[in-house]
């Protein structure tokens, strides 16, 4: 019998935790008190989880607020964005005359 490599382990654990029938079959095979021991864990990992999102939505928003500012600023002195990162033609480019 050939070993589960980590990724088929997590499919299986994935689609039992995604189906409600799954969770129900598993939970009546399981002792009640392994059950309450599984939920907490899984509360535990779920606040981390939500502590992060929460952060990483923090930082994001912080990061589009200096963004906003920093083209605001580049409009006070005159500048296009654009014309920063030299995809702006201002004036036509001259030719030399042969």
């Amino acid at each position: 019998m050939s070993e589960l490599t980590k990724e088929d382990e997590y499919g299986i654990i994935s689609r039992t935790m995604m189906n409600i029938r799954s969770l129900r079959v598993f939970a009546r095979e399981i002792d009640f008190e392994q059950l309450l021991e599984m939920q907490e864990k899984l509360n535990v990992v779920i606040e981390e989880r939500r502590e992060d999102a929460e952060r990483e939505a923090v930082e994001r928003a912080e990061r589009e607020r200096k963004r906003q500012e920093l083209l605001q600023l580049i409009a006070g002195e005159g500048f296009s964005p654009e014309e920063l990162l030299g995809l702006s033609e201002e004036a036509p480019k001259s030719r030399k005359k042969t």
